[in-house]
């Protein structure tokens, strides 16, 4: 599929789909065949994060990553030590699940709560899935994940007022940071 450039747009990922799941961290990781089935059997107990902003999608990157290791002789170098991963999206729906995960705090039957704490303290299990227009599928899961950051958008007529949340992947007691399926199913 490549052309004479050596540029091949099959390979362009667009995302079109997806979802975030979230639950407590003694759900058990999905191992490789259960990641990579073409229907997803999501454990029972992960609740769906909900919408996500249009520009609210999932974003990875790093953080806490040392500085490297210079060496004397020019060009040598260590990569740094330490370190996680971070997941961040920006939920749509503003349900009292998604204000929980702000600080931990869940609201009572009528709407109530006293929150006591600014950050969430909380381990989580977090399954995500990510479909491009090519029909490819990107899934993460990990049982080792915090809230490490979190913000209610600027209330904005006539906007979406979106929460911001940025999760911390740790790696779990297996010293993975998450399990990761990147495929395109096939057509049996």
């Amino acid at each position: 599929m490549y052309d004479a450039k050596g540029n091949d747009i099959t390979e362009v990922d667009i995302p079109v789909d997806g979802q975030i799941w979230i639950g407590p961290n003694t759900v058990a990781v999905l191992e490789k065949t259960d990641l990579m089935t073409p229907t997803l059997v999501v454990p029972s107990t992960l609740t769906p994060l909900g919408l996500n902003t249009t520009d609210g999608g999932p974003e990875w990157g790093t953080d806490g990553v040392g500085d490297a290791t210079e060496f004397f002789q020019e060009g040598y170098s260590l990569p740094g030590m330490g370190g996680y991963y971070t997941l961040g999206v920006t939920a749509a729906q503003n349900q009292p699940f998604v204000n929980e995960l702000l600080n931990g705090v869940a609201f009572d039957a009528d709407g109530y709560r006293e929150v006591d704490q600014i950050s969430n303290p909380n381990v989580y299990t977090v399954l995500s899935q990510v479909i491009y227009k090519s029909g490819k599928i990107r899934r993460n899961m990990s049982n080792n994940v915090m809230v490490s950051e979190g913000s209610r958008a600027k209330e904005e007529r006539p906007n979406i007022t979106g929460t911001e949340l940025t999760f911390k992947w740790q790696p779990m007691s297996n010293g993975v940071y998450f399990n990761e399926a990147l495929f395109t199913p096939t057509a049996s």
